[in-house]
């Protein structure tokens, strides 16, 4: 059986434990205290205002404004189409299907909750799915497995979240996210853990971050120190402190204020500048120009442009571009200064000068200089050392037993 409500100023619920229909009512008020309980299912037509707490089994309408004036407790789900639903306390349900836009005052807790364009929560958020196609905002704290959103997203809270996706700009405080997913930009107030971050824009996150995985069109900053697994950017990446994490890919510019130090490769088209040590296990491969305040240390290193540090320690393969330059002493395995590049000190296990090259000092086991290419201070070397003609030389090579510490030939 459904009671039918029909085009009434106000009507007075008590307790109802039948299915009811509310048609063209502006005002529900409860009979006694401040809850109107609906034991069935309840199906509006048209704007109603509930004065108190709405208590009910489930909610189907069409309305353009539905406000509750107390909390909504909904023990199924709660449909309503074309609808800005307000509600002034909390907000429960299994599942809110709203059509235009859900704005909760205090909190809102519900397996599913979707609308047309808005959700607005001033309270906490605990939900397994959000989706809006304009935007969501929760001021307090969020806890929800996925969120989808075509516009914007603002949380201004403590973040649990396992999966965001958000077409247009998302902002979060702190917190935790699985995988984050955005076309236009993310930026975090403070530092967040996430496992994975694809953003076609801009990326900006608080200090002490830590993010698994990076992929960014645009460009990426953190705003203090950073741990991450990988970097891949296509723009450019500035980190404001420390940096620790695995690999690192960049096709424009690269900025560390303190020590960069990776179990990976280095990466970079462009420039690097490195404000304190460089640390890296594998691989650093540079287009442009690297700059580093302090020391360099790489298992392999080549450097298009201009190389620039206080010692360079690599152990397996230096190599500087055709009209590079090293400012900074360099020890490594092999150690390649390539056509019309120049270089201060050398030392290594086997070096070679290519044509026009310009070295100051050359300290090695084996040593290759070819035409034109000169050195302008000290050749020791230990085993065998070439010298083309047309070489230029400003002293006598000097062959010793074993070289001496690399310690000793910097001074």
């Amino acid at each position: 059986m459904t009671r039918v409500f029909e085009k009434q100023d106000k009507i007075i619920i008590g307790v109802i434990e039948d299915d009811i229909r509310i048609s063209k009512c502006e005002h529900v008020i409860p009979e006694d205290g401040t809850d109107i309980i609906i034991h069935g299912n309840l199906e509006i037509k048209g704007d109603v205002i509930f004065e108190g707490t709405l208590r009910v089994q489930g909610i189907t309408g069409k309305a353009k404004h539905v406000i509750v004036e107390g909390d909504l407790f909904v023990e199924n789900s709660c449909s309503i189409d074309k609808c800005a639903l307000e509600v002034h306390g909390h907000a429960e349900a299994i599942k809110f299907k709203i059509g235009s836009s859900l704005v909760v005052d205090r909190d809102l807790k519900c397996s599913t909750a979707r609308a047309g364009s808005k959700i607005v929560i001033a309270g906490n958020a605990q939900a397994d799915s959000l989706a809006a196609g304009g935007s969501i905002a929760i001021k307090g704290s969020t806890d929800v497995d996925r969120m989808s959103v075509g516009g914007s997203v603002r949380l201004h809270g403590k973040v649990n979240m396992e999966r965001l996706s958000v077409g247009g700009s998302g902002e979060v405080r702190t917190g935790r996210i699985g995988k984050v997913s955005i076309g236009g930009s993310f930026k975090s107030i403070a530092a967040v853990e996430v496992e994975e971050i694809s953003v076609g824009g801009s990326v900006r996150v608080g200090e002490n971050s830590k993010i698994e995985s990076i992929d960014v069109g645009g460009s990426f900053k953190s705003e203090g120190g950073l741990t991450f697994g990988t970097i891949d950017v296509g723009g450019s990446v500035k980190v404001s402190g420390d940096a620790t994490g695995e690999s690192i890919d960049v096709g424009g510019k690269l900025v560390v204020d303190g020590n960069l130090t990776m179990t990976g490769s280095l990466e970079v088209g462009g420039k690097v500048d490195v404000g304190a040590d460089l640390n890296v296990d594998r691989k650093i491969s540079v287009g442009g120009t690297l700059i580093v305040g302090g020391t360099i240390n790489a298992a392999r290193m080549a450097v298009g442009g201009s190389i620039e540090a206080s010692y360079i320690r690599v152990s397996d393969l230096f190599r500087i571009g055709k009209k590079g330059s090293v400012v900074g002493f360099v020890e490594a395995g092999d150690i390649v200064i390539r056509e019309r590049a120049e270089a201060e000190s050398l030392y290594g296990v086997r070096i070679r000068l290519e044509e026009k090259s310009r070295v100051k000092n050359v300290y090695g086991k084996n040593i290759y200089i070819e035409r034109d290419a000169r050195v302008m201070g000290q050749i020791i070397y230990a085993d065998d050392i070439v010298i083309e003609e047309g070489a230029r030389i400003s002293s006598e090579p000097l062959k010793v037993e074993e070289l001496p510490p690399p310690d000793e030939c910097k001074k």
